[in-house]
Formats: C-alpha cells, structure tokens, sequence
C-alpha cells in the first residue's frame, strides 16, 4: 500500500487524530514501563545523565538536540513539565525537527493538549505518517469506545495489505474485545500461518486457555519452533496460565520442564508444590514445598503450602508447626491463623478420643481383673 497516498485520501484532520493515538497509545504503557525500570541503580544512572545534559545546555544552549535529549531523560522521571519545556525550547531553536515536535506532541497530550495538536501539525508536515499510525488509530478509535469503526477501518487497512501479520494481530484483538472469539481464532492462526510472532502466539494460546481449549494450546505449544522451546520466560508465562485457569497437569508438565533448567527457583517450587497439592498428592507436594523452604526460610507460600499438605494427610501436629513458623513471618496472616485454630481443634479432639479410649481400655482391665 502506498502510505502516502492512502494519508492524503483520509485528510490531515483524521490522520490527526493517527498522530494522538500513536503518541498517547496503550495509555502511557512504554513510560510505565520505563519508570518501573528507574528505582534503584538505574534510577541514580538517570539522574546523573540528567545533570550532564543539564550542564550540558547551559554550555551550548542554542543546540536543539541536547533539549531533546534532556526532555527523554525528564521523561523517564515522569517530569512531564519540564521535559514540554525542554522540547519547546528545542523546537524554537529548530522547527525542522520531527522527532522533537512528535516527542513535544506526546508528552503534552494530556496537560496541554493545545500544544499537543499544534505539535501534529508542525510533525505532519515535516514527516510522512508511517503504518504505525494507521494501526494505532484502531487503538484510539477502540479507546474512544468505537470498535465498530475501529475494525470497519483496520479491514480496510488489511485488505489493502493482505498478510501482514501485524495488521492481522490488530484486527483480531478488535474482534475480541467485540467478543467475536472465533474470528478473532481465525485471524490469529492465519497471523501464524505467515511466520512466527509472539502476539499471535500469545494471544491464540490465552484465547484457548479461557475458552477451556485446552489441548489446542498445548498442540500450539508442543509445535513451538525449535529456537523457542527453550525460552524459560515464554514457558513460565504459559505455565502460569495454565496454573491460573486449574489445569493442573499441563502447568505442572511445564512448571518440571523449567525446574530441569533452573531448579533454585524458589517461585517456581512453589508453584509445582501447589499443583501437586490441589491433585491430591500431598507427598509430592511436600518434596518441593520443603526444597523452597531450605531455599528460602522466609518463603510464606512454601510454609503455607506445607502446612496445607500435612493437614491434608492429617498431620495436624506437623500442621501445627509450619503454620506457627508461617504466623512468625507473616503476623497478619488471617488465613493462616483461621487453619491453625481449625487444627488446633482437631489436635484437641483427637487428645480427647485418645484419653477416651485410654479410660474406657483401663475399665475393662479393671472389670476383667475383678
């Protein structure tokens, strides 16, 4: 498709509104992200390049780039004020600069939308709109609770560019939210019919799990290339799925197969012990519960998941135990402490029955003796 040409048939009003949902798109998910990553050292690293920029403007504050750059690192800190001061000042030292205006564009959508929309303007007409708008329109139009028009426009956009595993993604995940699960299928498998991408994966292999689909999502998982069979994270976030919606068996085939590449995750363990435990196999559920504990002695689940088990068995005294160690480290644990009352119990009537039968084994000694 000739991106230009299909921009000047729509108009700049509408491919206007491309540039708001490609600069706002996913809800600031990618600065969530960033700042998420910014505690701790790499925080401290940021704040240092934010003085050196700092130094930097002021040591040559007619160059457009170094407001730039000090902008992305405000951003990062979520100092949205002074990072639209930053780009204005660079647009005002130089107007020709497209990703200064399309960064000034986004990070004044919310506070200062007037600068926002002007921002478009100036980017529009120094930059050619790429297919990135295009699909992000699907996403404002479905943010603006317009899904019709969203999918009316991105059929539109895949008809004229058949095959593009992107643009298929997008049109799919509009069918879902319109709850057209089936289409929705479709397009993904068609997706990954032309190469391998993880959103098609992913999103097929979540659909199969919430529908109940079970041995479709395993058949898509066992047909994995080869080159990500051992990708622990893509393994992990399908275990944990399948862990999620009760399927025992497949989250517990997959929670072994990464415990065979690293067997000191503690997250992991205690995962498998769970699904050992709800299976009704409290021995195995034991064995890995008990490793995370010697792993971590301040693991609560694993504490947690022992106690359970031992009680299941009917090891209340056990029980006892481990849901005292559980209550040492979490005090305010109200679960914990409502099965440790319930075994309490059961250890009081289980003294009682035995002191029972004890009185009544002494009375028939003595009948017998007299």
């Amino acid at each position: 498709m000739n991106i230009e040409l299909y921009f000047f048939s729509f108009g700049f009003r509408f491919c206007l509104l491309l540039a708001f949902a490609f600069l706002g798109g996913c809800k600031g998910e990618h600065s969530r992200q960033r700042m998420e990553e910014a505690p701790g050292s790499g925080r401290q690293e940021k704040q240092e390049l934010l003085e050196k920029y700092g130094r930097r403007v002021r040591g040559n504050s007619q160059n457009p780039l170094l407001y730039y750059q000090k902008a992305k690192i405000e951003l990062e800190f979520g100092d949205t004020l002074e990072a639209i001061a930053s780009l204005q000042k660079s647009v005002q030292l130089n107007d020709k600069l497209p990703d200064s205006w399309l960064l000034l564009a986004r990070s004044s959508m919310q506070l200062e939308p007037v600068v926002a929309e002007d921002a478009l303007k100036h980017y529009h007409r120094l930059q050619t709109p790429s297919l990135t708008f295009f699909l992000l329109q699907t996403d404002f139009l479905v943010d603006e609770e317009q899904p019709e028009e969203a999918l009316q426009f991105i059929t539109e956009v895949v008809r004229k560019n058949p095959g593009h595993p992107d643009l298929l993604n997008k049109k799919a995940s509009v069918e879902l939210y319109l709850k057209d699960t089936a289409e929705a299928v479709r397009i993904y498998r068609e997706s990954l019919a032309q190469y391998f991408n993880r959103e098609a994966f992913d999103r097929l292999f979540a659909v199969y799990v919430a529908s109940g689909r079970d041995r479709l999502a395993v058949r898509l998982l066992d047909n994995l290339p080869a080159e990500f069979r051992g990708d622990t994270r893509l393994l992990a976030e399908k275990a944990g799925l399948f862990f999620d919606h009760k399927n025992w068996t497949e989250s517990q085939r997959l929670y072994q197969m990464l415990l065979s590449e690293d067997s000191l995750r503690t997250d992991w363990l205690n995962r498998l012990a769970a699904t050992y435990l709800e299976r009704g196999r409290y021995d195995s559920s034991l064995l890995y519960s008990q490793k995370a504990e010697r792993l971590d002695s301040l693991n609560t689940m694993a504490w947690e998941l022992s106690a359970n088990a031992w009680n299941k068995r009917g090891y209340y005294w056990r029980a006892r135990k481990d849901y005292r160690t559980l209550l040492q480290i979490d005090t305010a644990n109200a679960i914990a402490k409502e099965e440790l009352a319930q075994v309490e119990i059961k250890i009081a009537n289980l003294r009682k029955k035995r002191d029972e039968q004890q009185k009544e084994s002494e009375n028939d000694s003595t009948a017998l003796n007299q």
